[in-house]
């Protein structure tokens, strides 16, 4: 069983610098525990014992140890009988090696080895920003009032691993290593990234075809893999036609913006209200009062909107939007419902299948396929950054609607094609999904996702359970600053769960938004010590808060 601190530090690391492994285990977050915590008595103040020692005999990866997966019932009753108090100082140590900065220190061996191969220096001085004054003063309130509110975003620097996620390294400036943290966050649902068949395709791609598509789609960016993989996309979701974007948000925009523009004027769009960003912002963008937003969900609400407006005039073009797994709520829409509704009054459906492509189905074509009602979803959009493992969006549906967008609009023209690379990778990873193997990492995900939610249930840690339930497990705490302290406590302890802020989710629902993947199951004790954790981390926090 390998030591999950020192394999974490890269083997560049140590060849580039003075720092020996008998230096390293000084600061392995495991010994540093093992440090003895006392209260005294009169001022129940936390402070450590004169005796406390780091003895690394106790190390279970020294000595190849390992611990029957304790009962949840047993998590329970160990945790509650912690103080929160306690729980909040008895925290793992896992500060500053040394007061240097090491922000031009490489953690990544594939960074270290580019900055050996191409000699260079980045430049430390800057030219000064000089921004007029009416555009700077709005810009410093703006900013100002996120973080007032609590909602400015910081971003954390991660570098994940193919050989051991859900692990990946946390990067901080002032610590000479990376720091080791289990995700509980990522959107990579299935690890098809890490896949070696996924990678070898893309590696492939690279030595045969470089790096770069070279041009734009109508200008040499077209390639032999590109109509592969719309073909791929196509044949997936049984439609006639698809077309690739550089991510899902560009997808989406850029065929709504199509559908709704000055080439259909008068074009209606009926938006779910918990549609994705990326569904609603060429809307209302739109000076014109085009836009009717529907109570999420609510084929009644849909129909209402529907009625009134075909009754004006039956003869306008419209669009009905929606997602089939909601990316926050974590409840499975009833899109055949919802079609049905549009179609009874002469709508379009655009159906976003982002969290559902490659987790669900037999193929892993999601939701439309599972309820056997593709054939009432005109447009389909999805991702292939999620489930898919690899980068970019796309849209499948009628040739003659895909050709609209592909010849008027500016987000799909006047952009760079997908690299070879990407293509190749995209490719490999849904022919797997398609098939067996696809099927078994379906069913194993479900497996940790259940045992995500069994473990929660012991805690009492409470979850939203829509009827038609997904994959996501969304934990409300409903204050940014309750969200900011559980998310930065589990960093101390040794997760990576993203506090769900505005303007993702309203202010006042601020959530952690949990996610799972296979290979959580690697370890059996992965899931109930997150549990756990998370249980002291919110209850300690909310004693504080109340």
């Amino acid at each position: 069983m390998k030591c999950p601190f020192v394999s974490s530090v890269s083997t560049g690391l140590f060849k580039r610098s003075n720092i020996t492994l008998a230096s390293a285990l000084n600061h392995c977050p495991f010994i540093r525990q093992q440090r003895s915590l006392t209260i005294t008595p009169e001022n129940n103040i936390l402070t450590k014992s004169k005796t406390a020692v780091s003895d690394e005999r106790n190390c279970p990866y020294i000595h190849g140890q390992t611990v029957e997966r304790p009962r949840s019932s047993e998590l329970l009753a160990r945790a509650r009988s912690r103080s929160p108090a306690l729980e909040l100082a008895n925290i793992w140590n896992t500060g500053p090696v040394t007061n240097i900065e090491t922000a031009d220190v490489p953690k990544s061996d594939v960074l270290q080895d580019i900055y050996q191969e191409t000699p260079g220096s980045i430049r430390k001085n800057p030219v000064p920003g000089k921004i007029p004054e009416v555009w700077a003063e709005s810009m410093h309130i703006q900013l100002q009032k996120k973080k007032d509110e609590g909602t400015y975003r910081n971003l954390m620097t991660v570098n994940k691993s193919t050989q051991r996620a859900p692990l990946l390294e946390k990067i901080d400036s002032k610590v000479v290593y990376p720091l080791v943290r289990e995700s509980y966050c990522s959107n990579d649902y299935l690890s098809m990234s890490s896949h070696p068949t996924v990678i070898k395709a893309a590696v492939h791609a690279a030595e045969k075809h470089g790096t770069g598509a070279g041009g734009t789609r109508n200008i040499s960016g077209t390639s032999e893999l590109t109509v592969a993989l719309e073909r791929e996309i196509s044949s997936w979701h049984q439609a006639e036609d698809a077309l690739i974007f550089n991510g899902c948000y560009p997808a989406n925009d850029a065929t709504l913006s199509t559908l709704l523009g000055r080439r259909f004027p008068g074009a209606q769009c009926f938006s779910d209200s918990g549609n994705h960003a990326s569904m609603i912002q060429e809307e209302q963008a739109d000076p014109s009062n085009r836009l009717f937003t529907f109570r999420h969900d609510s084929p009644e609400h849909l129909e209402e909107l529907l009625r009134e407006e075909y009754l004006k005039d039956p003869y306008l073009p419209r669009i009905v939007a929606f997602e089939s797994v909601h990316s926050m709520g974590g409840n499975i829409q009833r899109i055949s419902e919802l079609a049905d509704v549009a179609h009874q009054y002469g709508a379009l459906t655009f159906c976003d299948e982002v969290h559902a492509v490659g987790l669900y189905g037999h193929t892993g074509a999601g939701i439309a396929e599972v309820e056997r009602v593709r054939k009432k979803i005109d447009i389909i959009s999805g991702t292939l950054g999620k489930g898919v493992g690899g980068f970019g969006g796309y849209i499948a549906g009628p040739s003659l609607l895909v050709d609209q967008v592909r010849q008027h609009a500016p987000g799909f023209i006047f952009t760079t094609a997908m690299p070879p690379t990407v293509l190749a990778s995209n490719i490999a990873s849904i022919r797997i999904l398609k098939g067996p193997e696809g099927r078994q990492l379906r069913d194993q995900h479900w497996e940790a996702v259940n045992a995500l939610r069994d473990e929660l249930d012991d805690f009492g840690i409470e979850y939203k359970k829509p009827a038609r339930a997904s994959h996501i497990t969304a934990v409300e705490l409903n204050s940014t600053w309750l969200a900011d302290q559980v998310m930065d406590e589990l960093d101390r302890r040794g997760f990576y769960v993203q506090a769900i802020k505005s303007p993702t989710v309203p202010l006042g629902e601020e959530m952690l938004r949990l996610t799972v993947s296979p290979r959580h199951l690697r370890n059996p004790q992965s899931i109930p010590r997150f549990a756990s954790e998370l249980f002291n981390t919110i209850n300690a926090y909310q004693t504080v808060a109340n």
